[in-house]
């Protein structure tokens, strides 16, 4: 597939446009995000990052919510209670295939 060079400068021109538009750090700095998890060196990351500083840094207050295994965290996310959660890949599938709007974005342990 090959793109027009006014077509690649006009899709460079608007994608640089949009980062400018995008919202700086400092709006961010109230952002509070509930995250669940478990505690098994599995579902780990996000004590590490809390623990790290990662999410101050990036301007995030994130409040983590342990619970006892990855259903817990699945069926948490279903009702509203968290934001973001680590689960277990047949659990999240399961009940995406059920029609619940669950979007997976990142992998991590492997099996």
């Amino acid at each position: 597939m090959t793109i027009s060079r006014n077509r690649m400068i006009t899709f460079l021109s608007a994608t640089a446009g949009s980062l400018m538009l995008a919202p700086n750090r400092s709006a961010a700095q109230n952002l509070t995000v509930r995250v669940g998890t478990v505690t098994t060196d599995a579902y780990a990351q996000p004590f590490y990052a809390k623990e790290a500083g990662f999410f101050q840094k990036a301007g995030l207050n994130v409040e983590l919510s342990v619970f006892t295994n990855g259903g817990g965290v699945v069926q948490a996310a279903a009702a509203g209670a968290i934001d973001v959660g680590l689960g277990d890949m047949i659990q999240i599938g399961s009940a995406w295939l059920r029609g619940l709007p669950f979007g997976f974005f990142m992998g991590s342990n492997l099996y």
